[in-house]
């Protein structure tokens, strides 16, 4: 999973922006990996993912972020 960021250097370099690269089935386990660290990451801060043209706001969830990966963002 490639993940790219953005900060706001105006409002302490805190994070602004995350973009996902559509994600590949074919390495179920490296996705599970990915997203054990990135829910690592998102939980403890309340983060969300939140999808605009999918109309999704999931709270951190493995099991719902990884169903939003299968099922609407791979190639």
């Amino acid at each position: 999973m490639k993940i790219y960021g953005r900060t706001r250097p105006d409002r302490n370099e805190r994070l602004a922006l995350l973009c996902f690269e559509p994600c590949s089935l074919s390495a179920p386990e490296e996705l599970g990996r990915d997203l054990t660290g990135l829910l690592n990451f998102a939980a403890p801060k309340g983060l969300r993912l939140i999808c605009w043209n999918k109309l999704f706001n999931l709270e951190p969830d493995f099991e719902s972020w990884l169903r939003f990966f299968e099922l609407h963002y791979h190639e």
